[in-house]
This record gives C-alpha cells, sequence and structure tokens, in this order.
C-alpha cells in the first residue's frame, strides 16, 4: 500500500488549490489570463513595429534624396570645365569659391575659372569685401588668363582694391570688363584703363549720383570694340582725343551722361560704325565719316549733336525726340539735313506731325 503524509491545514489548503487549478475550470480562467497578457503584450509590440518602420521608412527616403543629389551633382562634375566654368559665371565669385566643398572634384575648380564676377552685397561690409577679392586673386592659378570682370560696388569703394582688380584683369589678358557703381561718387581716372587686350568696356554709374570720369589722358585700348557709358559725368578737356587711341572702336552708347568743358564733347573716330546717344548733357560733335548706324533719344532740355557733313556711310537713323516745340523746328531741320545722306529715317510721329504743321503755318 501506498504511504499517505499527513499534511498541517496549511498545507491542505494547498492541496486543495493544486486541485482547483487542475480542475478544468480553473485551467480554462488561467488561460484566459495568458491571453490577454500575451494580447497586451502584442499591442505594445505592433506599435514598437510601427514606430520602427516609419524611422526605417525616413531613412530610406532621405538615403533616396541623397541619392539623386549625389546623381545630379555627378552628372555635373561629369561635365568638362569649360562648360562648369560658363556655367559659374553667371554667380558671384564667392559662391564660386564655396563650391569646393561638394567634393574633392570640386576643390580646385574655382581657381581655373576665366570669369570674375565681383559683387558689393547689401549686408556685406567693406572689410568682407576686401578679404573676398584678396582671397580670390591670390588663390586663382595666374596661368589662366581672365575672359570677362564684372564689378559691382556698393555704398563707401576702396579705390586701391578697385585698382587691384582692374590690374589684375589687364595683367590676365581680360577682353571683357563692366564696372558698376550704386554708392556714392568715385573717380575713375581713364588712365587705368589700359589694357591691349580689352575689346568690350562697360561703365555704368547710379541714377541718383553719378560718376566724375575724369579724361586726364586718352583710353589706351586699341583692341576695344564696343565702349558703353551710363549715367556717367565725363570731364572733356581734351574730348577729342580721349578715345584716339582705341583704333578698334566699332560702337559706342553714351547713355544719360552728362559733358563738364567749355568745349562740350566731340567724337572723332575714323572706325566708329555705330553711335548711340540717349538723353546727353551738354554739346555733343560727331566726326565719323564710317558711320553707319545712329541711334538718337533726344531729351527737351538736351542740345542737338551736331554731326559732320561727311557721313556718306550712313544707313540708318533712328531719332526719338521727347519734347515738341515750336522753335525746335528749325533746329531739328538743321540735324536732319547733316543727316541727308543716310538712306533709311525713323522718326516718332510725336514730333512729324505738330513741326509739319509748323513750317506750313511759317
Amino acid at each position: 500500500m501506498p504511504r499517505t503524509h499527513v499534511l498541517s491545514g496549511g498545507n491542505s489548503n494547498c492541496v486543495a488549490g493544486t486541485r482547483s487549478l487542475n480542475h478544468p475550470e480553473g485551467q480554462a480562467d488561467r488561460f484566459s489570463a495568458f491571453g490577454a497578457e500575451r494580447e497586451v503584450m502584442n499591442v505594445g509590440g505592433l506599435r514598437k513595429i510601427t514606430s520602427k518602420s516609419k524611422e526605417i521608412e525616413l531613412k530610406i527616403m532621405h538615403v533616396r534624396k541623397r541619392m539623386r543629389m549625389n546623381v545630379e551633382l555627378d552628372r555635373l562634375s561629369s561635365l568638362p570645365d569649360d562648360l562648369i566654368h560658363k556655367i559659374l559665371s553667371f554667380i558671384d565669385i564667392k559662391h564660386v569659391v564655396q563650391t569646393s566643398l561638394l567634393s574633392s572634384r570640386w576643390m580646385f575648380v574655382w581657381t581655373s575659372t576665366p570669369y570674375l564676377n565681383f559683387s558689393m552685397d547689401d549686408s556685406a561690409t567693406l572689410l568682407e569685401f576686401s578679404n573676398v577679392v584678396k582671397r580670390v586673386l591670390s588663390g586663382r592659378n595666374n596661368e589662366i588668363d581672365v575672359s570677362s570682370v564684372k564689378l559691382l560696388l556698393r555704398g563707401m569703394v576702396n579705390r586701391g582694391l578697385v585698382k587691384r582688380i582692374i590690374y589684375y584683369a589687364f595683367s590676365h589678358n581680360v577682353q571683357e570688363m563692366a564696372i558698376t557703381s550704386l554708392g556714392k561718387k568715385i573717380v575713375f581716372p581713364l588712365y587705368l584703363f589700359n589694357s591691349k587686350s580689352l575689346k568690350h568696356f562697360t561703365l555704368r554709374g547710379p541714377g541718383y549720383s553719378t560718376h566724375s570720369l575724369r579724361v586726364t589722358s586718352t583710353l589706351d585700348l586699341p583692341s576695344l570694340t564696343t565702349l558703353h557709358l551710363d549715367q556717367v559725368t565725363i570731364n572733356v578737356d581734351n574730348s577729342d582725343s580721349y578715345i584716339a587711341k582705341c583704333f578698334n572702336l566699332k560702337s559706342l552708347t553714351v547713355n544719360h551722361c552728362k559733358m563738364m568743358g567749355s568745349s562740350g564733347f566731340t567724337i572723332c573716330h575714323p572706325q566708329l560704325l555705330s553711335l548711340t546717344l540717349i538723353s546727353t548733357k551738354g554739346l555733343v560733335k560727331v566726326i565719323a565719316p564710317q558711320l553707319k548706324n545712329i541711334y538718337l533719344v533726344h531729351s527737351h532740355y538736351n542740345s542737338f549733336p551736331c554731326f559732320s557733313n561727311n557721313l556718306l556711310s550712313l544707313e540708318k537713323v533712328d531719332i526719338c525726340i521727347g519734347y515738341s516745340h515750336r522753335h525746335r523746328a528749325l533746329k531739328i531741320i538743321d540735324m536732319l539735313q547733316q543727316l541727308c545722306s543716310v538712306k533709311y529715317l525713323t522718326m516718332n510721329v510725336e514730333i512729324v506731325e505738330p513741326h509739319t504743321t509748323n513750317l506750313n503755318n511759317a
């Protein structure tokens, strides 16, 4: 017979409890409690999995975005340097230098660019602009010629810094130069502009405060073909020779300029082909026997230009006079007689009709 152990009261309860767990109903309660706990664990797990999946998706999107950027950058990097330089020529040289941070491929691209675009931002100080200029001119490859220089000045200007840029460009065979000043009056003596390579030159001033362009000597630019003066003041002590050394000058534009000097402003050039005069203040004399095209915009407060009688090559003259008055009719006719050899003449209707009426009534 098996042995029977006698348990105390406390242990008898344990036996009873053991029996209740072994009972079918007790087992059902046990499994129900386990299922509820498991369900709660599953919900929490789903939440964790969902949050992790979102993080993974964001990382994948970020990686894909960087891959697309890298592909686009690689496409640009695969272009030849000449084409990259041309693309970068439309932005300021400061931003061109910053491209050196993109990759090793771009580290020295800016040092060989032939396009130098210096621009003083509204927020930039003179010291910051000076540092940019010094870094570019000192870090650039000196064996590479300069094709174009654009200089935009604002506020206070360091003349020594401007001279350094100009001399650097001339010493590197620059072909095109444009200087624009939106700040206070600046004096640009013409002896600064002495270059054997410069072909296109533009000088612009602000509408409210013009440059003072002192003609202390002639422009020594033998290769120059295009000269554009916009809103500048020209002190003309000896104006008939200031472009005498521009042997190849073909096109001259004088826009809203003020001519200073007792003898007026003389445009004398044997090879000049195209002349544009727009609202020019002061007496202007034109001596250009090879002149073919004239574009004249005249305001009521300006004197009419005086043309020489030997303009036998004239092909096209376009005249726009913005103010009509009876006493100006004879002056207009005198000017037209000087241009009588022209093949095609265009005038605005606003001046033709009233002056025709004035002549008929005279």
